[in-house]
């Protein structure tokens, strides 16, 4: 297998830049190029960081046949990609709140609550603070 050749078809792929790659790799553009000209050989530790700038493991890299990703996977990656450190960091810290146990599901609740929801959707949010404001007045009553 041609290391370099699978980086920057990996790479392009991505539609990373070498710069980009270089940026969310930590490696410099200068080795990512003599790398994917096949001029050096990079280290394990270099691979790995390649590999998780592009979002794949190091398994993946080698694998003959590429792992299936569903699109919308496919599609968020593309977009990550694009995303300045401090974006990627951010997005992170949002996607962690989604974990299962802290995620609630329409099926989860009530009849009363699904419907709830469906009449808030319509609302504008000006009549969404009223009934918030009155949802809070019952709590209060009830403590």
């Amino acid at each position: 297998m041609n290391i370099g050749k699978k980086i920057a078809e990996l790479r392009e792929k991505y539609g990373l830049t070498r710069y980009k790659l270089s940026e969310l790799s930590g490696v410099s553009q200068s080795a990512l190029s003599e790398i994917e000209r096949g001029i050096k050989q990079p280290t394990i530790t270099t691979l790995e960081n390649i590999c998780k700038a592009l979002n794949i493991t190091l398994a993946d890299f080698f694998a003959e046949k590429e792992p299936e990703i569903p699109p919308e996977v496919k599609s968020l990656i593309n977009t990550v990609v694009r995303l300045s450190p401090t974006q990627i960091r951010l997005l992170d810290s949002f996607l962690k709140t989604f974990q299962p146990s802290k995620v609630i599901f329409l099926d989860d609740l009530p009849p009363e609550a699904v419907e709830l929801f469906s009449i808030v959707k319509t609302l504008d949010s000006d009549k969404i603070k009223i009934l918030l404001n009155i949802a809070k007045t019952f709590v209060r009553q009830e403590n």
